[in-house]
């Protein structure tokens, strides 16, 4: 075997091309599910309510599974054309932006939904991203009505998102695309 393949990181050996992806994938789903099991205990009473924990885990999974592929539909789509090795380095570039931008989505709109709660009574919907048409209106609302939720969701989201950046932008773009899966 390759000795340059097994240097590698077991993910880069597995996913190949599609290792940002693919870290994305489970970033995502580790991500959300941390969420939903924060909310799920501080809105505990109302979950129990409706719905008993295993159910509402199962279906919680199930939702997510179904965001995060549909983030990874682009991607997915592009990757016949542009996951070879003569566009490797705009690949890795492509990757590494759309993971970092949804999983920077992903922790701004949970880190939005406790307030969005408190204020709605539901999670964040339609609506949430219907009001983001009025920035002003919706800035003013926050600032006056949410301003700890609005600083410490964007101070979160801005650490969060600064810590995925560097922990993405680790992945090696040379010694994945194109090397195995018979990319190329």
């Amino acid at each position: 075997m390759n000795t340059r393949l097994q240097k590698q990181p077991l993910i880069a050996r597995i996913s190949g091309p599609f290792q940002l992806l693919f870290i994305f994938m489970l970033t995502g789903l580790l991500l959300l599910s941390l969420a939903r099991l924060t909310l799920g205990g501080w809105q505990h009473e109302r979950v129990l309510a409706v719905i008993d924990w295993p159910t509402f885990l199962l279906q919680g999974l199930r939702a997510d599974l179904i965001i995060i592929a549909l983030w990874l539909v682009p991607p997915v789509i592009l990757a016949p054309l542009w996951a070879r090795k003569t566009f490797q380095r705009s690949w890795w570039i492509f990757t590494y932006s759309w993971s970092l931008l949804g999983l920077i989505l992903l922790i701004f709109i949970e880190l939005a939904t406790p307030g969005f709660i408190l204020q709605y009574d539901v999670r964040p919907n339609r609506l949430f991203l219907e009001y983001l048409k009025y920035p002003k209106e919706v800035f003013s609302t926050l600032w006056n009505g949410f301003r700890g939720f609005f600083v410490g969701g964007m101070l979160l989201t801005l650490i969060s998102g600064l810590f995925i950046a560097r922990g993405l932008y680790r992945t090696n773009p040379h010694s994945t695309i194109g090397q195995t899966h018979g990319c190329g």
